[in-house]
């Protein structure tokens, strides 16, 4: 039971860290497409919807969906495509993969997992990913560092410590952060606390699947 899940590892916390069970949220929104039939994932629209509770209890702006531009991909089957041995009942009865690109202009350098420059002048997404990778369009995949600058000005750095689940979550935050830190718990290679402490975050959000919690991975 995910939300069980997450309830335990809640009341393990130290009480200074606000935690976000997001099972009762997306519920509310059941009759809507927020998870992938043909991928392990969540679909961006759920993501969002986490992304908007987040955003209320760190007491910050949040742009409506409305705000953002629709992409849609048709043709996608994902990784349970892969998973199911390239079943063909999966290749005959494709899904759309939606996802939604933020409507302020806000730029991104990308690092490798020690934090060494890559390139910059960029976004979150990576056009080039399609078919049954089109969910690696969010960075480019997990290994990366990524910052991004916005246009909000309120002071505000957030770290996001995720895994793949994570990915969708930046776009949605542009109007919530002056600056925002991706990176990937499974592959940074600096230590956590120093990290925070030199970039001078103020927010450091973990939004990760079940699975990384008390799976292999943790």
């Amino acid at each position: 039971n995910h939300s069980d899940c997450f309830d335990a590892i809640a009341a393990k916390l130290n009480p200074g860290i606000h935690s976000i069970n997001v099972c009762p949220v997306l519920s509310q929104h059941v009759e809507e497409p927020i998870y992938c039939r043909t991928d392990h994932h969540w679909q961006p629209l759920g993501a969002y919807y986490a992304a908007q509770a987040f955003a209320q209890a760190a007491g910050v702006s949040f742009d409506d969906i409305s705000t953002y531009k629709k992409m849609t991909r048709e043709g996608f089957v994902g990784s349970l495509y892969s998973f199911a041995g390239d079943a063909a009942e999966l290749l005959n009865d494709p899904e759309e993969f939606v996802y939604y690109m933020p409507g302020k202009d806000y730029q991104t350098v990308y690092y490798d997992t020690s934090f060494n420059y890559l390139w910059d002048e960029d976004d979150f997404f990576q056009e080039g990913a399609e078919g049954s990778d089109s969910y690696m369009i969010y960075l480019g995949g997990d290994q990366y560092i990524v910052k991004a600058d916005t246009p909000t000005k309120n002071g505000r750095k957030l770290l996001v410590v995720k895994d793949s689940y994570g990915n969708t979550i930046p776009p949605f935050l542009v109007g919530s952060f002056e600056q925002i830190y991706v990176a990937d718990m499974r592959y940074m290679e600096r230590n956590l606390v120093s990290f925070i402490k030199d970039m001078g975050i103020t927010d450091v959000l973990f939004t990760m699947s079940s699975y990384s919690l008390v799976g292999d991975a943790a």
